[in-house]
């Protein structure tokens, strides 16, 4: 079907009804997710336009100290990493409580243009039930001293032998690329190999 459509937006549904105790029905959500991921890669559609992967997931969030699904967190991984390996996808994880005025709540959101500010948003009930509330997924800065991180040139040619042949299993992305570049501006006479399942294009 993708070979022969434009999709301009995918909603992956495969994680909702999967609570705590639902571990291997994540698994295979998850490789639904990846499968899916794939498959954007290969289709031809996508080198016309982009695809909003919107992810749906159940109560992966603890926003007001209920108890969290951690095996909802499966899916964060693919949702965040799709973006970095296909720039023509565009994802975004919906968390919800499934309960009465969520199915609106859900709707609501995927007829807007999601926010690029938003990658992980959390729909729960507003006080009195008045409604569903969006809460965004954030992050704050750890301070990190330079004694804690081993980045420099001379680090990394002390940890890795010279003359050496290293190989990175899926090392096309982002973080092996990088990888990569330091190990051959580092590490003398240094080797090194990398592999991806898929192709890796222009990379």
């Amino acid at each position: 079907v993708l070979r022969r459509e434009e999709p301009e937006q995918v909603v992956f549904c495969w994680g909702l009804g999967c609570t705590s105790g639902c571990a291997s029905g994540m698994v295979e959500a998850w490789v639904g997710l990846v499968a899916l991921g794939q498959a954007l890669g290969l289709a031809e559609a996508m080198a016309k336009g982009g695809c909003d992967v919107r992810v749906l997931t159940e109560e992966l969030l603890s926003v007001s100290g209920e108890v969290a699904n951690p095996h909802a967190a499966l899916l964060l991984g693919p949702a965040i990493v799709l973006p970095q390996e296909n720039g023509a996808v565009r994802t975004q994880v919906l968390d919800v409580r499934v309960e009465a005025g969520a199915a609106e709540a859900v709707a609501a959101e995927l007829a807007c243009v999601p926010e690029a500010e938003a990658k992980v948003l959390a729909l729960r009930p507003g006080a009195r039930r008045r409604g569903f509330q969006r809460w965004r997924l954030g992050y704050t800065p750890a301070g990190i001293s330079e004694r804690q991180i081993a980045s420099s040139p001379a680090d990394l040619a002390a940890l890795l032998p010279p003359g050496g042949v290293f190989l990175l299993t899926g090392g096309v992305g982002r973080i092996g690329l990088s990888l990569a570049d330091a190990i051959l501006r580092s590490v003398p006479a240094s080797t090194v190999v990398l592999t991806t399942r898929g192709t890796s294009g222009e990379r």
